[in-house]
């Protein structure tokens, strides 16, 4: 204090000047720590954008690779129950023809038949 005394500054404002000096020091430290930290919240904000990003993307993945298998399955079931659409034609080929053959039997013998009958029913 006597050293600003005999320069003729007052220590009590030589005091404030370092203390301000000091003060305006801490305040920077505080603003790069606060950029340094918003820097760091914004980097970790990226981060979890682009992991729950490619959380959806790999769901998306197993979601459709499951539909297909699901899928395969259901048509493997569908095959063997059902056949294939060449087997099915062939019997709705075949079931045709059993339902013209039957028509064609019916009409060589209903005459016949109807003969028989009547024929049976007068007898009696």
């Amino acid at each position: 204090g006597d050293v600003y005394k005999r320069q003729g500054i007052n220590a009590e404002y030589m005091g404030i000047l370092i203390n301000k000096k000091e003060m305006d020091s801490h305040v920077q430290k505080l603003m790069k720590a606060e950029a340094k930290a918003n820097e760091v919240v914004e980097k970790a904000q990226q981060e979890k954008t682009a992991k729950i990003k490619n959380a959806q993307l790999e769901a998306k993945k197993e979601i459709e690779k499951y539909r297909e298998e699901e899928e395969k399955k259901y048509l493997e079931q569908i095959k063997n129950e059902w056949g294939t659409r060449d087997e099915l034609k062939e019997m709705e080929t075949a079931t045709t023809k059993e339902v013209e053959e039957i028509v064609r039997e019916y009409q060589e013998n209903k005459d016949r038949v109807i003969k028989l009958l009547l024929d049976n029913i007068m007898s009696v």
